[in-house]
């Protein structure tokens, strides 16, 4: 259930945004491809299973292709990105963008700092 108000959320978002739709279509496409790369829970008995934050974090990256099959493996890849000049450069000590992801939306300070996120 909140993978799925998730996926409405995430829509409505990017609906204003500067994408255009047709790369941002296929949001049950995306999210299959996320439940077969294991970054979303499976199964109607977790259906009503909260998301975490890495979770969440998976599918904001799933929506980097413009292929909506692949989102499973952009995840994959962009998970563990690692911050020039380690962590000691890093986000809030993030060793990968994941951590700093995670940080963000669990905590207001790490929000009302976030300048800018360059990949």
């Amino acid at each position: 259930m909140f993978a799925e108000n998730l996926e409405s959320v995430l829509s409505e978002l990017c609906r204003r945004g500067d994408f255009s739709s047709d790369h941002l279509g296929g949001f049950a496409t995306r999210f299959d491809s996320l439940r077969a790369y294991g970054k979303l829970p499976r199964g109607r008995n977790n259906r009503e299973q909260r998301l975490s934050p890495t979770q969440i974090a998976a599918a904001i990256y799933g929506l980097v292709p413009t292929n909506p099959k692949w989102a499973g493996h952009a995840t994959a890849i962009l998970a563990d990105l690692r911050p020039v000049g380690g962590v000691e450069a890093s986000f809030f000590g993030a060793s990968n963008l994941t951590e700093a992801v995670a940080r963000l939306l669990t905590d207001a300070v790490a929000r009302g700092s976030l300048v800018t996120l360059t990949l």
